[in-house]
């Protein structure tokens, strides 16, 4: 009977390690993303600015992308937008009937 006991509760012991150890790694994945997220964040800034045609007037519904990402923004009425982006991003500005172009961000 000792020995049926002693079975039951190492299974149990090992059940409740199991169950933390996958508790310890899912908090650990989590710090991880998140702290590539602060990094991000902490490199990246507000980027705003008009989008103007040949006549200098604004462009409504102009798109502004983030080269090599999913990140973007439309811009408003007047012509003006704004998207937090990084100094070495590439802004890729497009709209119907016009050329694209490609603008690094910078300093």
């Amino acid at each position: 009977m000792k020995s049926k006991n002693k079975l039951k509760m190492m299974h149990s012991l090992e059940d409740y390690f199991l169950r933390n150890a996958k508790l310890v790694l899912l908090f650990l994945s989590l710090m991880a993303s998140s702290a590539t997220f602060q990094i991000y964040a902490q490199q990246s800034r507000s980027v705003s600015g008009v989008i103007t045609d040949e006549t200098n007037s604004g462009v409504p519904g102009a798109s502004i992308v983030i080269e090599g990402s999913s990140t973007g923004t439309v811009t408003d009425f007047d012509g003006k937008f704004s998207i937090r982006a990084a100094s070495n991003d590439v802004l890729i500005i497009s709209f119907v009937g016009y050329k694209k172009q490609r603008i690094k961000v910078g300093d």
